[in-house]
């Protein structure tokens, strides 16, 4: 699995806890999905606020060692491909039905964010009030077929979907290396 070192936590994204999906907000620089001391059975994690490049790619925290915003994990803890657990990111239940509260299997996955065209930096979305845990994590496996952007000034900001790879049981990813947006 090809693996990146010298990683920072960036000052404003909070710590990184274990088997966290990551996104970059600079160059070495990442920021965790969630700032949750998470369990996978934890099913209201709100995501992280931080703003991000979507356009960076995404990585995955391989290791339970807790790293405090503004600190920098030098190991190979990073892996930019990899099959992963993705409860400790997002609010899944394994033992849920599929396409509402878990994964469908061999369907893509990919995060819904807000991109702000100004900053060039994009956000992350959730609905914790739905009863669809994927909107509860911010997910799709879907891109829309109509207009997601009803509602938004499109000159200001736009939904994005970042692709994240594809499910391979109800709550297992497999991270692929290109991380393509689509808007």
């Amino acid at each position: 699995m090809p693996r990146i070192r010298n990683l920072t936590v960036d000052s404003d994204a909070g710590a990184l806890y274990r088997y966290e999906l990551c996104m970059f907000t600079g160059d070495n620089t990442i920021m965790p999905y969630n700032n949750v001391s998470n369990e996978p059975s934890t099913y209201t994690k709100a995501v992280n606020t931080c703003a991000f490049d979507p356009f960076r790619g995404l990585a995955y925290y391989n290791t339970t060692t807790t790293v405090n915003a503004g600190t920098v994990r030098a190991d190979n803890s990073f892996s930019l491909v990899a099959p992963f657990d993705c409860r400790y990111s997002f609010n899944i239940n394994s033992a849920g039905t599929a396409g509402s509260t878990a994964l469908t299997t061999s369907k893509p996955v990919y995060i819904k964010a807000k991109y702000n065209i100004a900053s060039k930096t994009a956000t992350l979305t959730q609905n914790l009030s739905s009863s669809n845990y994927l909107e509860k994590s911010g997910i799709v496996q879907v891109l829309p077929t109509t207009d997601p952007n009803t509602g938004l000034n499109t000159s200001v900001e736009f939904y994005i979907y970042i692709f994240v790879g594809v499910a391979y049981s109800l709550y297992q990813i497999c991270l692929f290396p290109e991380n393509k947006v689509y808007a």
